[in-house]
C-alpha cells in the first residue's frame, strides 16, 4: 500500500462526486455537455417554444458526441480519448437528461443502439490490446456500472440492446473478488480527493453526506411494513451491481453490436430527419438566438399579450 505521503489518485483521474470516479478529460467533457444542455434549455432563457424542444436539443448533443466517439474508434488510434468521451456521455445520460422522452421513438431506439454498439466495440478493442483492466483504466468500474444502469433503464422503455449484459459480465470477471487492499485503495483515493477540495466544495460535499445520513436515519424509523420493504431495498443495494448477470459471455456475438450496420441505420434515419428546431431560429443553442428570434417565445412577451 502507498505511504501517507504518496498520492493514490491515478494521474489524469478525479471524482465528479463521491460515487463517480472518472478521468479528468471525462469530467471536463461532461461539464461542457452540461453547459451545452443549459444553453439549450428554454427554462434557463425564460422561454417556451414547444413541448419537446429541450428533449430533441439534448438528443442532438448525444448524437454529436456519439459521432466524435465513432470518429476516434474507427481509427483505433485514439481509444483513450474515445474512452473518456464515452465516460462523459454515459454520465450525461445517467444524470437524467430527458432525451429519451422525445416523441420520436425510432430515433431514440437507434441512438441507444448506436451508443451500445460504440461502447461494446470500444471495450472489445481495448480488450484485444490486453488493456481492459483497472491498471490501464482505473475508472473502468464506474463506466461499466453506469452504462449497465443506463442500459437497464432503456430496456424498461422498450429500447433493447444487450450492452448492459456485456458491462455486467466484464464487471463480474474483474470485480467479483475484490481484495481488502483493493477496497482500501478505493477508499484512500476518495479521501485524497475529498481533502483536496476547496472550502466551498468541501462544504457542499459535507451537506450531501449529511443528507444521506439523515435519509438513513429516517429509514431506521419506519413502521414494520415500511421497514420490511426498506430492508429488502438495502439488501438489494448491498449486492454487487453485476449480481444478476449469471453466465452471460462478455464476448457474445449480437447483431446489435455490429457497429457498421447500426451506424449506417442511424445516419440514414438522421438524413431524413430535421436537424434543427421546428420553430424559431434553426439552431438548438438558444444563446445563439437574437432577441427578435427569442421574442415570440419569451414568458415576458406572452404575459404582456394576455
Amino acid at each position: 500500500m502507498p505511504t501517507a505521503n504518496t498520492s493514490v489518485l491515478p494521474k489524469g483521474h478525479t471524482y465528479l462526486n463521491p460515487k463517480i470516479f472518472i478521468t479528468t478529460m471525462g469530467k471536463e467533457t461532461f461539464i461542457k455537455l452540461l453547459d451545452k444542455a443549459n444553453d439549450r434549455d428554454p427554462d434557463t432563457h425564460k422561454m417556451y417554444i414547444y413541448n419537446d424542444y429541450y428533449y430533441f436539443a439534448c438528443l442532438d448533443i448525444v448524437e454529436t458526441t456519439l459521432t466524435r466517439i465513432h470518429t476516434k474508434l474507427i481509427s483505433r488510434k485514439n481509444l483513450d480519448e474515445a474512452y473518456s468521451l464515452m465516460e462523459a456521455l454515459t454520465v450525461f445520460t445517467d444524470f437524467g437528461h430527458p432525451w429519451p422522452m422525445c416523441n420520436d421513438g425510432e430515433q431514440v431506439n437507434l441512438v441507444n443502439k448506436a451508443y451500445g454498439a460504440l461502447l461494446v466495440t470500444l471495450l472489445r478493442h481495448i480488450k484485444r490490446q490486453g488493456r481492459l483492466d483497472v491498471t490501464h483504466y482505473p475508472s473502468l468500474e464506474t463506466l461499466l456500472k453506469l452504462a449497465a444502469d443506463w442500459g437497464n433503464q432503456m430496456c424498461r422503455q422498450n429500447c433493447h440492446s444487450n450492452y448492459d449484459k456485456v458491462c455486467k459480465a466484464i464487471g463480474k470477471r474483474l470485480f467479483a473478488n475484490k481484495s481488502a487492499d483493493d477496497i482500501a485503495l478505493e477508499k484512500a483515493r476518495f479521501e485524497e480527493w475529498k481533502s483536496s477540495l476547496e472550502e466551498e466544495e468541501a462544504k457542499d460535499l459535507e451537506e450531501v453526506e449529511k443528507e444521506e445520513a439523515e435519509d438513513d436515519e429516517e429509514e431506521e424509523e419506519e413502521d414494520d411494513e415500511q421497514e420490511e420493504a426498506g430492508q429488502k431495498k438495502r439488501q438489494e443495494a448491498e449486492k454487487p451491481w453485476f449480481h444478476d448477470i449469471g453466465s452471460y459471455d462478455e464476448d457474445t456475438k449480437d447483431s446489435d453490436f455490429t457497429l457498421t450496420r447500426i451506424w449506417k441505420e442511424l445516419k440514414a434515419y438522421l438524413k431524413e430527419s430535421p436537424n434543427g428546431p421546428m420553430r424559431g431560429a434553426y439552431v438548438w443553442d438558444l444563446s445563439d438566438w437574437t432577441y427578435e428570434e427569442k421574442k415570440p417565445f419569451l414568458f415576458s412577451t406572452m404575459d404582456a399579450a394576455l
